[in-house]
């Protein structure tokens, strides 16, 4: 089997000859690149071509068959020390936010922590509204297409649509804490918000149904505790549902991002017509294995991910990495795509990514 054949029959549940093996790693490739620690022989190498010399399967990330073109605004940006500040000037006043990156951060490619949210206070939305009314969505399928292709035979895409309208609102103009304050003093003004923004989001998801993508990748990064059993049952749930069944009409299989604490999300995660859970992040990272999963989700979900992304540092020792690796796989039995939750960390070892391989045939082999 190619591995992109063995990807695609492990998510669906199908035989498959061994465990595929697709970590996502792009955090520890772009940091090793600068300080040194790739070995020499992968100098001038892409990430792609590293990852099959180690004996990976490809996992395709980060590219999207949509871009967002804002028209008729433009985003003024001043750094000050740590801070970046980003403003947009609209005919309503302007809307500002403010986000603080260290030089490590820098350095690895991490977004900082935003200190001021775009939306802090009823006097924001209509400039708010003025900019996602002035946000166009725009088809990138030859983004998608050129993806495919340096992918090939080796590995999947997992083409991804955003989030459902309301954890967009979360996430990029109130941030969680503020949601929940603007949810009680400014309820009509915020889910005036949430239909514009789902608006544009069914733009988005047409261009995910029309993508020559066969996995899309929706919604993620749950929490128990940010984004609880009630707000997902109201507000990301009939999203989910909508999208997941027209992809499924489309013949397309969908993912969605579990890296997070999903206690009491579980159910409402399989109600909401995925077929993958992505970055599956297990304990010590959270509190939840694939075992417990597996007990809500049956055979309608199958699993990309199952590792702490933690076993692959010092943290671990190689003991504990394999008995890490071996209770992945036995917990995992069909319907695994063995990866990491989320990203193999900068001071990953490069050594533990190349024994994984190693590791399953061990297991599969019952020695």
């Amino acid at each position: 089997m190619t591995g992109r054949e063995r990807i695609l029959a492990a998510l669906q549940w199908q035989p498959i000859d061994r465990v595929p093996w697709a970590p996502r790693w792009e955090l520890w490739f772009n940091a090793a690149s600068r300080d040194g620690r790739l070995p020499r022989r992968y100098l001038g190498w892409s990430m792609y071509d590293v990852a099959r010399d180690l004996g990976m399967s490809l996992k395709g990330y980060g590219v999207r068959p949509y871009r967002e073109e804002v028209v008729g605004l433009e985003l003024h940006t001043v750094t000050r020390g740590d801070e970046v500040l980003r403003r947009y000037d609209t005919p309503f006043g302007a809307i500002t936010q403010i986000e603080r990156r260290t030089e490590e951060l820098v350095r690895a490619e991490v977004r900082g922590r935003v200190m001021k949210e775009w939306i802090t206070e009823e006097a924001d939305y209509d400039a708010a509204l003025y900019l996602v009314e002035h946000t166009r969505i725009v088809d990138q399928h030859c983004e998608v297409e050129a993806e495919l292709r340096s992918l090939g035979d080796d590995g999947v895409l997992l083409a991804f649509l955003r989030h459902a309208p309301a954890h967009t609102v979360m996430r990029e103009f109130t941030g969680y804490e503020g949601f929940y304050y603007q949810l009680q003093d400014n309820y009509d003004r915020l889910h005036q918000l949430i239909a514009a923004i789902e608006e544009q989001q069914r733009e988005v998801e047409q261009i995910g149904l029309e993508s020559p993508a066969q996995v899309l990748e929706y919604d993620g990064n749950y929490d128990g505790g940010l984004t609880p059993p009630a707000i997902y049952e109201r507000y990301f749930l009939p999203a989910h549902q909508r999208l997941t069944e027209a992809a499924h009409k489309a013949g397309k299989l969908v993912a969605t991002h579990v890296d997070g604490r999903n206690d009491g999300l579980l159910g409402l995660i399989r109600q909401s017509g995925f077929d993958i859970g992505e970055a599956f992040t297990p304990p010590p990272m959270t509190n939840l294995g694939i075992a417990e999963s597996r007990k809500v989700w049956g055979r309608q979900m199958s699993v990309w991910g199952g590792l702490a992304a933690t076993a692959f540092t010092p943290l671990f020792t190689e003991e504990e990495f394999e008995a890490h690796v071996y209770r992945t796989l036995d917990e995992g039995q069909g319907g695994l795509v063995l990866g990491t939750g989320d990203n193999v960390p900068t001071d990953g070892l490069l050594e533990r990514m190349r024994r994984v391989p190693e590791l399953i045939a061990r297991r599969q082999g019952g020695n």
